[in-house]
């Protein structure tokens, strides 16, 4: 704990480093106990003489007015007894210990001597450092006249040198630069080096055996001039500030951090910080100038808390080049950075493989492009030509493909990766020679070209790699929360689907066709189409569909799609089987009965932790159960049934059905609550079904158009039992979906499919209108206050005339109701009436109200229609 309030000391990355190793060596056991030596601590008290006093003993009545007197005694008395219960347990204590010790065969341990700490402002390096071995008696005292450094301990910390957030709690850089920055912290590392380098050329080392200090071995510089350089090189960089002024926080470390979360550290060669900046860049803004003022601070590393007020001018960023106001400390961070590449030595935070210098730079580039400064041309340019100096870069560097795939799934492909770089060379070898391609007829040279470059283009923007082999996605496909995040992620998803005019070209019969671009159409085709495949959720679950048909051994289908006809039907109702040949556990039975949120639900928690995980991965997952029943239109499971209808000659729709309703009873009966309702109450017609949680629903759309519910319908559901509704803002596939669709099938064959939709229409509506009322806000669900204000309203239209002639007196008004004259009088008189109404009469009103609202269902599904 640090200082006297208490408060928890958080390690920085050198001390949880430098920490040593933990030891978990038991002691020896103790001698047993000798009984006989305890001492006796069983006090007899004989109470059976303390009623045999003499009883005659005038009783004495204490004096009301000593009370005081009395409380005084009272609480002496009570001290008297606090203090001897302590001096008792302090008896018992000594009398145990002493016990201990005498029986006792362990020798006593010595404490552990602890690491001498560092103490800001006089930092004591031989205490600190392991001892130096050296010949030189100068080196030796050189070494030792550094026991007082004026530098802040954080001077030790190695977390910002690699310039990658390690934790929440590393050390802030907005508190600890300016203690590090102090300029005595600097001149006396400076002269220490002066001092160390010129009596320590002998090539001191530190001696780290049995060392235990504050330091970990394993980075540990190798002797004190290299300790003392370092030191002396991360207080330099890190307090270096802007050289033109235009740092308004006074150091880059502090301004890289606030402004783009970066951390910059002294060592260069690394793309740790380029994914910040990207996402900083990634959307255009703008910063208001002018100045800023506040306070910051946290609760946490001691407490901590500083005041700034600043003028800062007017920043814009942007992913666009040029649109990003960067300023000298970020153009020197990426100085610093391209030049910082070394063989072997920068790895990709994707792949964990050595980053080759092409990529290295092209990597960097499309950050540092982004910053509006004529400066990064100059930057850019002299890093190029360094290189090439070096015989390091080729002149064709910008052609060579990036080798590493992680990265490019990640975030797409560059010029130099294939298919890119076919197309493009085979588009200049075509413009630089037509005459050697006879395949292009010569009107569709421009069109061949246009599409070369227009598809290159497009795969290019992907932010995302498609062009994947089997050999790569199978082991992608076993780890969904690795790079198949990224390759199935929305916005890959997004680019790839999106609509491109530039691509129509490449759809003419007589371009796609050709020898030249048919490879490449074809296979962007197939790579948009496995991408398609590989990346399907179910969307109640929202299950990644590919890792479960991999473990289930069905991998093909997860690169191909759902099979059609027998050979899905087949293979999942053997499953099926199987599944249902394994018995029950019990504890399972006990908690699908009782449901969620009983003793036995926790009891198969406890059990089977991993039962529902495991269920959700096996034959009745989410995703096979979409494939049988749809994805929550009608029109999905009537094209399996069609796919049937191809590969049998029987009739497919029955065994289907059983199918599915076997596979929903084996699934289910497993706790498996992914499946939907079942159709309730004998009128498959009707969206009336039964949940699985036992509960009674009913749905209805504005959005029935002949019969047909699309998957896009926005549905309104509501709990017949107790009137709560709300929309259902997704459709997912149900043994209701699978029954519809195969009504429709047999319409089809029957060659009655019109008549059948406007039956199906027709009689939803009417059943509908007596649960679901209708305003101009769409649909609600009537409760039985709304269904007898339905039929009020009816009666005060018949009596409403006769009530006005027989009350003539009566003032006029206007109702809600039926926009008639009335007035409170008369609303009074009309309510007294229908509460009169008897039993009968009632029933009659109420059966015209439902009347009505059939009616104006069968009306409005005409119209519809």
């Amino acid at each position: 704990m640090d200082g006297d309030k208490g408060e928890a000391h958080i390690l920085d990355e050198a001390e949880i480093i430098s920490l040593a190793p933990y030891t978990d060596t038991a002691d020896e056991p103790a001698a047993p106990r000798d009984e006989s030596e305890a001492p006796n601590l069983d006090f007899n008290i004989n109470y059976d003489n303390l009623d045999d006093e003499d009883d005659d003993d005038p009783v004495i009545n204490p004096n009301p007015r000593s009370t005081w007197t009395v409380l005084r005694i009272a609480l002496v008395a009570s001290c008297v007894v606090v203090l001897f219960a302590g001096f008792f347990l302090l008896f018992l204590r000594k009398v145990h210990v002493r016990h201990n010790e005498h029986i006792s065969t362990n020798r006593p341990k010595p404490k552990p001597k602890s690491s001498p700490k560092a103490v800001n402002w006089v930092l004591d390096f031989p205490s600190l450092y392991p001892p130096i071995v050296s010949e030189s008696t100068q080196c030796q005292s050189a070494w030792a006249a550094l026991s007082s450094v004026p530098c802040h301990e954080k001077i030790f910390n190695r977390g910002w040198d690699a310039g990658k957030h390690l934790s929440f709690f590393e050390p802030d850089p907005m508190r600890y630069v300016p203690q590090l920055c102090e300029p005595k912290c600097k001149s006396a590392l400076e002269s220490a080096f002066e001092s160390v380098t010129a009596a320590c050329s002998d090539g001191a080392s530190f001696d780290i055996e049995g060392y235990e200090g504050m330091f970990n071995t394993t980075f540990l510089e190798a002797g004190p001039v290299e300790a003392v350089g370092v030191l002396l090189h991360r207080n330099t960089h890190t307090c270096r500030n802007s050289e033109v002024g235009d740092s308004e926080y006074g150091s880059c470390m502090i301004e890289l951090n606030e402004r783009f979360y970066i951390l910059d550290g002294i060592n260069f060669g690394s793309l740790e910080g380029i994914d910040a900046f990207l996402r900083k860049t990634k959307r255009p803004s703008r910063e208001r100038g002018g100045w800023k003022s506040g306070t910051i601070g946290s609760s946490t590393d001691g407490g901590w808390k500083k005041t700034y007020r600043f003028k800062a001018p007017e920043r814009t960023y942007g992913p666009g080049i040029g649109s990003t106001s960067c300023g000298w400390c970020m153009l020197s961070w990426f100085e610093n950075h391209l030049n910082g590449w070394d063989d072997g030595s920068v790895i990709s935070p994707d792949s964990g493989l050595p980053v080759s210098l092409p990529e290295y730079i092209r990597r960097i580039k499309e950050a540092g492009q982004r910053c509006k400064a004529t400066e990064w041309n100059r930057i850019y340019g002299q890093a190029i030509k360094n290189y090439q100096d070096k015989n390091l870069l080729s002149e064709d560097w910008e052609g060579l493909p990036s080798g590493d795939l992680a990265f490019l799934i990640r975030n797409g492909p560059h010029r130099g990766d294939e298919p890119i770089k076919t197309i493009q060379s085979t588009a200049a070898a075509i413009r630089n020679n037509h005459s050697a391609f006879p395949d292009i007829e010569p009107y569709n040279l421009q069109r061949t070209l246009i599409c070369l470059d227009n598809l290159a283009a497009k795969i290019q923007s992907l932010p995302c790699y498609l062009h994947l082999n089997i050999t790569t996605l199978d082991p992608m496909i076993k780890d969904p929360n690795g790079l198949l995040r990224y390759y199935c992620s929305s916005e890959c998803a997004t680019a790839v689907n999106q609509q491109e005019p530039s691509l129509r070209v490449c759809m003419r019969s007589d371009i796609r066709s050709t020898p030249i671009v048919k490879p490449f159409w074809d296979a962007w085709g197939d790579a948009r189409k496995t991408h398609a495949n590989v990346c399907v959720k179910e969307e109640r679950t929202t299950q990644q569909c590919a890792p479960v048909l991999s473990s289930l051994n069905l991998t093909s289908w997860a690169y191909d799609g759902r099979p059609s006809g027998n050979a899905f039907h087949h293979e999942i109702s053997q499953r099926i089987a199987a599944l249902d040949a394994t018995p029950i556990p019990p504890v399972v039975s006990a908690a699908v009965h009782k449901g969620f949120g009983t003793p036995e639900y926790d009891a198969l928690r406890k059990e089977l932790p991993k039962w529902q995980e495991e269920l959700k991965n096996s034959v009745c997952a989410p995703c096979i159960w979409q494939w049988v029943v749809g994805d929550g239109s009608v029109i999905t499971p009537l094209s399996y049934l069609h796919q049937l209808e191809k590969d049998s000659a029987s009739s497919v729709e029955a065994s289907y059905l059983e199918f599915a309703q076997y596979m929903y009873a084996t699934c289910d009966a497993r706790g498996a609550d992914w499946l939907g309702g079942i159709p309730y109450g004998g009128d498959d017609v009707v969206w009336r079904v039964k949940e699985q949680d036992g509960k009674v629903s009913r749905y209805i759309t504005d959005q029935v158009h002949v019969g047909y519910m699309g998957k896009e319908s926005n549905w309104r559901r509501a709990d017949e039992q107790t009137g709560q509704e709300g929309i259902a803002l997704h459709g997912w596939g149900s043994l209701w979906h699978l029954r519809t669709a195969i009504r429709e099938f047999k319409a089809e064959q029957e060659g009655v499919v019109q008549q059948w939709r406007k039956t199906e229409v027709t009689h939803r509506a009417e059943e509908d209108a007596k649960v679901w009322g209708k305003t101009a806000f769409g649909y609600y669900w009537l409760k039985p206050e709304d269904r007898e204000r339905e039929a009020y309203s009816i009666f005060t239209s018949e009596v409403e005339g006769e009530v006005k002639e027989k009350n003539p007196g009566l003032k006029l008004g206007k109702t809600f109701c039926t926009l008639s004259s009335w007035n409170d009088e008369i609303v009074q008189k009309i309510g007294k009436m229908w509460k009169a109404l008897s039993a009968e009469d009632l029933e009659h009103y109420m059966g015209l109200a439902e009347e009505d609202r059939r009616r104006y269902a069968v009306e409005k599904a005409a119209f519809d229609a």
